[in-house]
């Protein structure tokens, strides 16, 4: 079949020709000029509506070798499936090209859109939902584009990020639909500063509202209920709305409710602790107290006490024994459901309190006869000094002793005069620690 196409394609082309010019010398000699031209375009509709297209070698066919070919007359919605679309000479299309008959709603997966005149095309026809991935969207001229071009159907989303380089921002037309950009794709630095319209800004762009006047007011907030003010961002043009937070200003009377809102006051108290250093924090973990001015508890409630976290205190002096409730969940009811929005709470502090711990020292009293040698408290022995009421863990460290005693008849305290307390930790606690002393004595008889 190959080999006879040539002369297949050779005899159409001859018969239509010879048909072709019989009809014109007809006409030349019984039609006037406009006839004839109507006559010849009938011809052409004639013969290729009734041509088996199924056989037409197309990728042979030379079109431009015949100015006047018919191509509004070609059957486009029932072209072959292995029609060769490259093989139309689409860069010499003639000016009244059909291409309202292309099969643009369904069009054939190896169209070559790169190579349409796109200055010539009928933009409400372009299936714009069945683009390819490799639209050449740098083509279309976006500068040059009708009034009347349908720019809410064109998937924007899809296009490349190269694209906005280029893209003609300040000479899009008035009805441009400036809210379909993909702006997350779109770097602000590529929109020159006066492109947008003044009732436009980008929604997507992370931007500070910026406002020129005052905020008006939508509801006041009352003691118990938040209000609403609003203005306008004048970048963005977008009503903002913001919370007036409560006034928490309630009016309680003699049973601790609120008159406006009916919220129920609690004021709680926690209580003081004091103690002495341990070596652990001192935890403010008591039940806090209800008192005088506070509402009652409705019936079934209760306060969250699983809920409640205390202070700590880890150093010496004092601190505020604070508290607050997990997730400011303060009172629930029987089935643990989180009521606290009908009581308004308010918090009174004790205090916590960390003092030294108070320990005894004590050394041993030692004697002698005079031997000439001197009498030393520190004889390096376990027993040369005790300690009482240390933590658990810690220890002296560092002893030293005082002066020693050597001639006949002198006395003189067994003092420590230097020492320090560690942790387990080797931590210096020396600080914690309240120390009370008893001194034996070094004694030397004649």
């Amino acid at each position: 079949m190959k080999r006879w196409r040539p002369l297949y394609l050779l005899g159409i082309i001859l018969m239509a020709i010879v048909v072709f010019v019989g009809a014109i010398l007809s006409f030349l000699g019984f039609t006037d000029e406009a006839s004839r031209g109507r006559n010849a375009k009938e011809f052409w509709r004639d013969f290729l509506e009734d041509f088996n297209w199924q056989e037409f070698p197309w990728e042979n066919f030379p079109f431009d070798m015949l100015e006047d070919f018919p191509w509004d007359t070609l059957p486009w919605d029932d072209l072959p499936e292995n029609f060769d679309w490259n093989s139309i000479p689409w860069e010499n299309l003639p000016e009244n090209f059909p291409w309202e008959k292309l099969p643009w709603k369904d069009p054939p997966e190896n169209f070559p859109w790169d190579r349409v005149p796109w200055n010539d095309v009928a933009w409400d026809r372009v299936p714009w939902d069945e683009i390819p991935e490799d639209f050449p969207w740098e083509k279309v001229p976006w500068e040059e584009l009708p009034e009347d071009f349908p720019w809410e159907d064109v998937p924007w989303s899809e296009a490349p990020p190269e694209l906005w380089e280029d893209f003609p921002w300040t000479e899009l037309p008035e009805n441009f639909p400036w809210q379909l950009l993909p702006w997350l794709a779109i770097p602000p630095a590529l929109v020159p500063d006066d492109a947008f319209p003044e009732d436009f800004y980008p929604e997507a762009w992370e931007h500070e509202h910026v406002f020129s006047g005052d905020w008006v007011l939508v509801s006041p907030a009352t003691c118990g209920a938040a209000g609403e003010e609003i203005n306008e961002c004048i970048l963005c043009k977008r009503t903002i709305h913001r919370a007036i937070k409560p006034t928490n200003l309630h009016t309680f009377d003699e049973e601790g409710i609120c008159g406006v809102c009916h919220v129920r006051r609690l004021i709680l108290m926690s209580e003081s602790k004091s103690a002495q250093y341990s070596g652990e924090p001192l935890v403010g973990d008591t039940v806090p107290v209800f008192l005088a001015g506070s509402a009652s508890l409705l019936e079934g409630h209760m306060l969250n006490t699983a809920g409640l976290r205390f202070a700590k205190c880890r150093e010496l002096g004092k601190a505020v024994n604070s508290f607050y409730f997990v997730n400011k969940v303060c009172v629930i009811d029987g089935a643990g459901r989180d009521v606290s929005s009908q009581y308004y709470v308010e918090k009174v502090f004790g205090t916590l309190e960390l003092t030294k711990r108070e320990i005894v020292l004590r050394t041993k009293t030692k004697q002698k006869k005079y031997d000439g040698t001197p009498l030393s408290g520190d004889e390096g022995k376990p027993d040369d000094y005790t300690v009482e009421g240390l933590v658990g863990g810690d220890r002296l460290v560092d002893v030293v002793f005082g002066e020693s005693v050597t001639d006949r008849g002198m006395r003189r305290q067994n003092e420590i005069v230097s020492f320090r307390i560690v942790n387990a930790a080797g931590e210096d606690v020396t600080g914690n620690y309240a120390v009370q002393v008893e001194w034996g004595w070094l004694i030397v008889t004649p």
